[in-house]
């Protein structure tokens, strides 16, 4: 995985080991969070259950003058 990990390396190999290391970072965090004894899986779900919903129509980006 490590030779995949410079930030530019555009080649589809590269690109599709990223989109799964996310991923698979993603579901140990969710793990983590939906663990009641884990410590830092619950502060960090507070943290992002304390968050304001996001609009139904989504957010604009702001623009580059």
């Amino acid at each position: 995985m490590m030779k995949f990990l410079a930030l530019d390396d555009a080649r589809p190999e590269a690109m599709n080991r990223l989109i799964q290391q996310a991923s698979n970072d993603a579901d140990l965090a969710k793990s983590a969070c939906d663990d009641p004894n884990n410590p830092e899986g619950q502060m960090v779900k507070t943290m992002m259950m304390g968050l304001p919903e996001m609009p139904k129509t989504g957010v604009k980006m702001e623009t580059m003058t």
